[in-house]
């Protein structure tokens, strides 16, 4: 009479956890394609940093020409060489901006991704929680005739609750983590969208001073 029941509790539990890794497996599958997006896409956005550093460097080299220039003689030629050296720097603050507004929207691409990682790995954890809550709340309908009747001893029913408490309150605490950094990561984007929104007016701002030097 104590085995049945005993066993009942056995298989929901199991049943439970069985539910619970299919879950994790089909979100590992899915985490795995998704790390080798953000892997090429991590890869996207080193590839633009240096390709802004490249053009850094490059814009340097025509702030040193103008400077130059400017210190030499006053001469047609030279005011010529000042107005190339400046209009080819304007272009290439556009190429700058416009690889920095790429950079960001391949941040935003990340981000996005990490942020569905995060809301499928809460959906697992809100599972759990749910699974063992409804064990939990099983065994609290439990009324203290059946305690003695279904556990070899009361504390034997007090260690099996403690033991599922416990467990809730590790997936809790690691709910509240991935609460806590999905927040970040939607702050995160939030802030990069604003700088994409200040890059996007800033390049047109150059695109205006550009085609006033080339009037």
């Amino acid at each position: 009479m104590k085995l049945i029941p005993k066993i009942s509790t056995i298989i929901i539990l199991c049943l439970s956890l069985v539910f619970v890794n299919l879950g994790e497996f089909a979100y590992s599958q899915t985490s795995n394609q998704l790390n080798s997006e953000v892997k090429i896409l991590n890869d996207d956005i080193s590839s633009k940093k240096q390709e802004m550093k490249r053009l850094e460097e490059r814009q340097e080299e025509y702030s040193e020409a103008i400077e130059q220039a400017q210190k030499e003689k006053a001469s047609l030629n030279n005011q010529l060489a000042i107005l190339d050296n400046r209009v080819a720097k304007s272009e290439l603050d556009i190429e700058l901006t416009e690889t920095e507004i790429e950079r960001i929207e391949l941040e935003i691409q990340k981000t996005d991704k990490e942020i569905d990682d995060s809301n499928n790995e809460i959906e697992i954890e809100k599972t759990k929680i749910s699974n063992i809550l409804k064990i939990l709340n099983k065994q609290d309908n439990v009324s203290y005739l059946e305690i003695i009747l279904l556990n070899d001893s009361l504390s034997e029913f007090m260690s099996q609750s403690k033991y599922l408490e416990d467990i809730n309150a590790s997936i809790k605490s690691s709910l509240d983590n991935l609460y806590d950094l999905k927040e970040k990561l939607d702050k995160n984007k939030t802030e990069l969208n604003k700088k994409n929104q200040a890059l996007l007016s800033l390049k047109e701002e150059l695109e205006q001073n550009l085609d006033k030097l080339e009037a």
